[in-house]
């Protein structure tokens, strides 16, 4: 605030700064228990740390595999 009137800009923490949002985990982020699960063939698969469901394909169909958490939304 320039002149220490409380008219400053928003946040006050200097140019490019923003409210601070935007840091953390990705919302999208589900943890390292659950399954993975094809939705064409039903084959299941233990989700693997570090690798998304979606980035898997299923070894029987070949298919993009799903978190089953997510299945139903």
């Amino acid at each position: 605030m320039p002149r220490r009137d409380g008219k400053g800009p928003l946040g006050g923490n200097g140019p490019g700064r923003g409210l601070g949002r935007g840091r953390g985990k990705s919302g999208d982020a589900m943890g390292p228990e659950g399954n993975c699960f094809c939705r064409t063939c039903n084959y299941h698969l233990p989700h693997q740390t570090g690798v998304a469901c979606t980035d898997m394909v299923c070894p029987q169909c070949g298919k993009p595999m799903v978190r089953e958490d997510l299945s139903e939304k």
